[in-house]
């Protein structure tokens, strides 16, 4: 099996010595994992082209236990790392968030559209717009999960209000994770 396709990268941790594991969210195949042989090297030539907050064009094969990144090609910039630091944790959070959430091989081009017009929005917010941008974000990807978030009559939801609605939801739903830790690094 061999995967071309557009994604956004949602998330990197280390593997092994040199190598890292590659979260990404593609237009067409949904959440993909690959091993990226050689990653974290000083001379690595795909690790400049996986910043976060960027579309890329990745080009993934199935190996025997793992799939493994064969090539990488940054497409477009979203977001600069290191332009505000609001933008980059609000940013980094909804998207470790979101590979937590997202489950692979489930393919849904909405969540990827949602992906793309949540980073245009926080790359030009400001701090009261990062929170909405946020909790839009949110709202729309539990939507197009299935889920729908109770809202009151008289008052508009506060991200507060929908990230305790957001822990409730995820308790029911099996994750397959350790949920201690999980909602550890939620609440936090």
């Amino acid at each position: 099996m061999e995967i071309l396709d557009k994604a956004i990268v949602l998330n990197k941790r280390a593997a092994r010595e040199a190598d890292g594991l590659v979260s990404f969210y593609t237009e067409n195949h949904g959440k993909v994992v690959a091993l990226g042989r050689g990653l974290r090297r000083v001379k690595s030539k795909m690790a400049g082209h996986l910043e976060s907050f960027g579309i890329v064009s990745i080009r993934v094969v199935s190996g025997k236990e793992v799939n493994h990144l064969a090539a990488v090609e940054l497409i477009q910039t979203m977001m600069r790392p290191d332009a505000n630091l609001a933008r980059t944790l609000t940013a980094a959070s909804v998207l470790s968030l979101a590979d937590l959430i997202l489950r692979e091989g489930e393919a849904d081009s909405r969540i990827f559209h949602l992906f793309n017009s949540f980073l245009a929005a926080v790359s030009s917010a400001d701090n009261k717009g990062l929170e909405l941008s946020s909790c839009h974000f949110y709202l729309q990807l539990l939507a197009c999960l299935g889920y729908s978030v109770a809202r009151e009559k008289s008052c508009d939801l506060t991200f507060i209000a929908l990230r305790n609605q957001l822990l409730e939801i995820l308790k029911q739903a099996d994750l397959g994770v350790d949920n201690r830790l999980f909602f550890a690094k939620i609440e936090a």
